[in-house]
C-alpha cells in the first residue's frame, strides 16, 4: 500500500523529481549552452520556444474548463493572464516578449508568428493538449503548472546550475550578435521574475496541488504525471539542443551562454 505522504514529505519529492529528471543528467541543450553557445543555434531554441509559449497559456485555459475547484481556477486564471496578456514587469505577454527575441536573433516576425513547430515540437506540445484536456485536473495542473519548477532557481543552486530562464544565461548573446545589434532581453527578465523565484508560478500551482492531492493515490497519480511531463520536455528540449549544436558548427562565433556571469564572479573575487 502507498503511504499518503505529509505536505513537507511531497513538496520535497516534487523538488527531488524536479532536480532528478532535468538537471542530473547529460544534455545537448546544456552542452550547447556551456561551450557551442551562438546567435544561429539560440535562434533555432527560440523559435521552437516561441511555439510552446504560445500553447502554454491554452493549456490552463483547458485546466480551468475541467477543475470544479475555484482556488484551482484562480491559480491558473492569473498565470493565463500573465502569459497571454500582461506582463506588468514588459507590459506585455511572454509570448510576444518571446518573439521579439527571436527576431532579435534574425528571425523573421512573420514567419515566427506562422510557425507550427518542428515534428518534436509538434510531437510534445499534442501530448500537453491531451495531457490538459483528457488527465483528472489534479494531475494536469500538475504536468503543466507545476513543470514550471524546472526553471526554479532554487532547484538549480542544488545542481550548480542556472536556469534556462534566468537572463545571465543568455546575456552572453549580447557579446556573439553581429554589428553591435543587440538581443532583446525583456522576455529573461519578465520569465526570471515569474518563474524562478521563490513563490513563483511552480511553486504556486504546488501549493494547489498540495491541499487537494489528500490521497496517498492522488498523490502517486500526481507525481506520476509530473515524472512524464518532465520526460517530455526533456525529449523536446534535446531535440532542440541537438539542432542547435549542428547550427554552431557554422556559426559566426561561438562561445559559453556563461561567458558574462563568469567574468562578474572573477572581477567580484579579485574586488
Amino acid at each position: 500500500m502507498i503511504a499518503l505522504l505529509s505536505p513537507a514529505e511531497f513538496h520535497d519529492a516534487v523538488y527531488d523529481m524536479c532536480g532528478e529528471r532535468w538537471w542530473n543528467r547529460e544534455s545537448p541543450l546544456f552542452d550547447f549552452l556551456r561551450d557551442h553557445f551562438s546567435v544561429e543555434g539560440a535562434r533555432i531554441f527560440a523559435v521552437e520556444h516561441c511555439v510552446f509559449a504560445d500553447r502554454f497559456p491554452r493549456w490552463s485555459g483547458n485546466i480551468i474548463g475541467n477543475t470544479p475547484v475555484i482556488e484551482a481556477r484562480r491559480n491558473r486564471i492569473a498565470n493565463l493572464y500573465l502569459e497571454e496578456v500582461h506582463d506588468p514587469s514588459i507590459n506585455m505577454g511572454h509570448y510576444d516578449s518571446m518573439v521579439n527575441f527571436a527576431v532579435s536573433l534574425g528571425a523573421d516576425r512573420d514567419e515566427v508568428l506562422a510557425y507550427k513547430g518542428a515534428t518534436h515540437t509538434i510531437m510534445a506540445v499534442a501530448y500537453w493538449d491531451w495531457v490538459s484536456r483528457a488527465k483528472p485536473w489534479l494531475e494536469s495542473i500538475t504536468a503543466i503548472g507545476v513543470l514550471e519548477l524546472l526553471c526554479s532557481a532554487e532547484i538549480a543552486n542544488r545542481y550548480n546550475a542556472v536556469p534556462l530562464n534566468d537572463p545571465r544565461t543568455w546575456e552572453s548573446l549580447q557579446d556573439l550578435m553581429p554589428g553591435g545589434q543587440q538581443a532583446d532581453m525583456a522576455h529573461w527578465v519578465a520569465a526570471e521574475i515569474a518563474d524562478g523565484a521563490e513563490g513563483g508560478d511552480g511553486d504556486q500551482a504546488l501549493e494547489v496541488v498540495m491541499k487537494y492531492a489528500d490521497t496517498a493515490e492522488k498523490q502517486q497519480g500526481c507525481l506520476e504525471a509530473l515524472a512524464e511531463s518532465i520526460d517530455v520536455f526533456n525529449f523536446q528540449y534535446d531535440m532542440i539542443g541537438r539542432r542547435a549544436l549542428e547550427a554552431s558548427k557554422t556559426a559566426r562565433r561561438v562561445g559559453s551562454a556563461y561567458a558574462r556571469m563568469r567574468q562578474r564572479e572573477l572581477a567580484e573575487t579579485r574586488a
